[in-house]
């Protein structure tokens, strides 16, 4: 068996409740105390680029400056969904579920990820309940994690295997107690945002059970944005990148801000290479990749998708490692349209498509690719 390292991309969660989704605009206040010393803004992000905009502000939704311990904002979104409060220069969020709502939300810089949330939005009581169900279980793995690593360092593999087994066991508990609360509450969006959880590549149920849960949800569910994105997943996705099918095509700006488009290069095989500055096994695998451009660049043409955040991060990486291929990305990270077309999951990942489009080679490593290559020019 090939041992190859990836970094997972975590989709990170918060969960939350309601009945009915709207078409309508959603509108929404925020207003709140907030004992800040450092602190001068509080940011509102998507939960799925909170990350992202926390290193680039432009990506968050909504801002408010903090005056006299004060802040507050209100706007409107398409729809009800994950959002997450931030401040300048402090790590770690607030999670929130925006609703047609007001919000009360204090608390203090050292702990705003443990900020008070009054709202009037429904089934707030649910969500809590939900969450600290699921934090409680959290806890228990993390903890068998932390102490699989000690275990580790000091050499002792009994302790290491005890703990991965509790490990199991907790992974297990908590794919088990989502799948119950989606049984019994599958009009709710708790329900639905707790769905992503069991999408992991951690996770492990079958296709079939994770689509026998999918179902339960109601046609206004299934119609949210992260509805519709479940379904592609669960029904799609693996035909769309199987081996010998047409590769999605796509359009991504360089660093120069050129757009380039994946079908610029008819007459090449193309490696769609997926990887990030902070990935540090791509970073290695990028060096490695250079001799096997330059060998095979007469038919082969290599495409780097990063899912980087910071313009200036990924084009430091760009420079430091040398890559003479194209090097595409919107800056969005995971949230990226050709992340999830191709439901890249882990970092690096790669999809080999030949002249006419076509998959016909994933996850190569560079000596595959190398003999692979070798292969064509022998048979010519």
């Amino acid at each position: 068996m090939r041992h190859q390292h990836h970094v997972i991309i975590y989709l990170l969660v918060i969960l939350c409740t309601c009945h009915t989704i709207s078409t309508a605009q959603i509108e929404y206040t925020i207003r709140g105390e907030l004992a800040a010393k450092s602190s001068s803004v509080v940011y509102l992000a998507k939960k799925d680029v909170v990350v992202s905009a926390m290193e680039n502000v432009s990506l968050a939704h909504d801002s408010s400056e903090i005056k006299d311990g004060q802040y507050s904002m209100s706007g409107t979104i398409p729809e009800v969904d994950e959002y997450c409060l931030f401040l300048n220069d402090v790590r770690g969020w607030r999670t929130l579920i925006l609703a047609n709502s007001h919000y009360e939300i204090s608390g203090s810089e050292d702990s705003f990820w443990r900020a008070k949330i009054n709202s009037d939005f429904e089934e707030e009581s649910l969500r809590a309940e939900f969450n600290q169900s699921l934090a409680t279980i959290i806890t228990k793995l993390n903890a068998s994690s932390d102490s699989a690593g000690v275990a580790r360092k000091s050499g002792d593999q009994e302790k290491v295997q005890f703990f991965r087994n509790i490990n199991r066991m907790m992974s297990d508990s908590m794919e088990n107690y989502i799948s119950s609360f989606i049984q019994l509450h599958p009009k709710n969006y708790t329900s639905l945002f707790a769905f992503s959880r069991l999408l992991s590549t951690t996770s492990n149920l079958t296709l079939d059970s994770k689509q026998a849960l999918y179902e339960l949800f109601p046609d206004s569910l299934k119609n949210h944005s992260r509805g519709r994105e479940y379904y592609y997943e669960l029904y799609e996705l693996e035909a769309n990148t199987d081996l010998g099918s047409k590769a999605i095509q796509f359009s991504l700006p360089n660093q120069k801000g050129q757009v380039v488009s994946s079908e610029s290069f008819p007459d090449k095989y193309i490696l769609l290479e997926f990887w990030a500055s902070w990935c540090a096994p791509c970073r290695v695998r990028n060096k490695q990749m250079i001799s096997v451009y330059l060998e095979n660049r007469d038919i082969l043409e290599i495409i780097g998708i990063s899912l980087d955040t910071d313009r200036v991060k990924w084009i430091k990486a760009i420079k430091e490692d040398q890559l003479p291929w194209q090097n595409l990305s919107d800056l969005k990270g995971s949230a990226a349209g050709v992340v999830k077309n191709y439901g890249v999951k882990v970092l690096p990942t790669n999809f080999l498509l030949n002249q006419e489009g076509l998959i016909v080679g994933k996850n190569l490593n560079p000596l595959e690719l190398n003999k692979y290559f070798q292969d064509i020019k022998t048979k010519k």
